[in-house]
């Protein structure tokens, strides 16, 4: 699974907290074998209080606590990441519209992500091609 930072509003205080999110789940991965759902919150590793800590400060703890590694998620009802998914581009560069459905591919988009800068259109031929450009890219993958 790939981790980012996320704000939301304290709702004791009313400022902005910091928390880490579950940004990426891997198709057929262990997190998804787990159940573990897009948009999860990090609450505790190893039981030590994650939430509030800095994304930074989470990421370090999960590189260094010892394994196994026990990650307690707050699920989200439903969330849904607007920055990727499924598009369908033009196969043929022809002048004229595409006379059929075939003339379009199913792509998987990402806008920024795990090695790109935001707002950065970023084209694959499937969602496990970019799970694997994003783990050799570095980012926050666990």
């Amino acid at each position: 699974m790939l981790l980012e930072k996320c704000d939301e509003t304290d709702p004791k205080k009313g400022g902005k907290v910091e928390r880490t999110m579950v940004k990426m789940v891997i198709e057929g991965g262990a997190a998804e074998m787990r159940g573990v759902q897009l948009g999860s919150k990090v609450v505790s590793l190893n039981g030590r209080n994650a939430v509030g800590m800095a994304y930074q400060e989470t990421l370090n703890l999960v590189k260094k606590l010892p394994r196994p590694l026990t990650v307690v998620l707050e699920q989200v009802a439903a969330f849904r990441d607007a920055a990727q998914g499924v598009c369908y581009t033009r196969k043929d560069m022809g002048q004229g519209p595409p006379t059929s459905w075939e003339a379009w591919k199913p792509q998987y988009f990402v806008i920024g992500g795990a090695v790109a800068k935001p707002f950065v259109l970023q084209l694959y031929d499937s969602k496990r091609d970019y799970e694997e450009v994003s783990l050799r890219g570095g980012g926050g993958g666990v």
